[in-house]
């Protein structure tokens, strides 16, 4: 079974997947692959592991694999089926295919997949955490990294472009977007709220709160019209170490930005 997201992300928040290639690490194939099945070769000392995932292109096709064995002195790297390695390639063929013969006018790049989702951090506040995928002894499976620690919300729109024009017309979350629509998003909104670090602070610790010291505003991340604070009532609390004070004592920034899809621009 695929794994999840480690430690387990925070309730009524969004997670956010960003797969793609690494152009930074863009490989040629020194001879034309004999059937689909073959090896592809490279230039020796590439620096490929085995369990890495790679995509080969040459522009009109692509293929996504598993390397199940490479080997740095000759420059081959091996697809096959079976082994221990996770995800795998595919059981449909065996050995396992490409779905052509690829030429020495083909690219090898490697594949990224990004995970960044809200979990509680090491000190018990929330944070910002990244999974990706990354090669372990026994498969290439996701490691999880906590980045910024104070951060307690993160929420996702989409942009869908209702009229072809290629500038959205109505953002909705990922459950909101029709199957039919996902080709006609644009752009993606997020944002993030990010909190004040009480645990590094005595001074936050009150054992009563008034008006003047209260965070009552309302925070919309990403523009829906619904705030997206967390946090419980005024006298709710927030326990971190030794250390526990009321939810809205707590100081918070906002921060939301819009990223047009390129790739959607060119589209025809």
């Amino acid at each position: 079974a695929a794994p999840g997201l480690t430690p387990t992300p925070r309730a009524n928040t969004d997670a956010l997947l960003i797969r793609g290639l690494d152009p930074s690490t863009t490989f040629g194939i020194t001879q034309p692959m004999p059937s689909e099945s073959a090896a592809l070769q490279i230039a020796p000392g590439h620096g490929i592991t085995d369990g890495e995932v790679l995509v080969v292109s040459d522009c009109n096709s692509a293929d996504i694999f598993q390397v199940t064995n490479s080997n740095q002195s000759t420059g081959t790297l091996v697809h096959n089926t079976g082994g221990s390695w996770y995800p795998g390639n595919s059981t449909d063929n065996n050995p396992h295919k490409l779905s052509k013969s690829y030429g020495a006018d083909a690219k090898l790049m490697r594949y990224k997949a990004n995970a960044y989702f809200i979990a509680p951090g090491a000190s018990g506040e929330p944070s910002l955490w990244r999974q990706a995928l990354e090669a372990t002894a026994s498969g290439y499976y996701p490691q999880s990294r906590e980045l910024v620690e104070g951060i307690e919300n993160l929420q996702v729109l989409y942009g869908v472009d209702t009229d072809g024009d290629k500038v959205a017309d109505t953002y909705a979350a990922a459950d909101a977007v029709a199957a039919n629509a996902w080709n006609s998003v644009v752009s993606i909104r997020f944002g993030i709220i990010a909190r004040e670090l009480a645990n590094l602070d005595s001074r936050q610790v009150r054992t009563a709160a008034t008006a003047s010291q209260l965070d009552t505003r309302a925070l919309d991340i990403d523009g829906d019209g619904i705030n997206d604070w967390l946090g419980s009532a005024e006298t709710g609390t927030t326990t971190v170490g030794s250390e526990t004070v009321l939810d809205r004592q707590y100081q918070r920034r906002m921060f939301r930005t819009t990223v047009l899809l390129r790739n959607q621009q060119i589209r025809k």
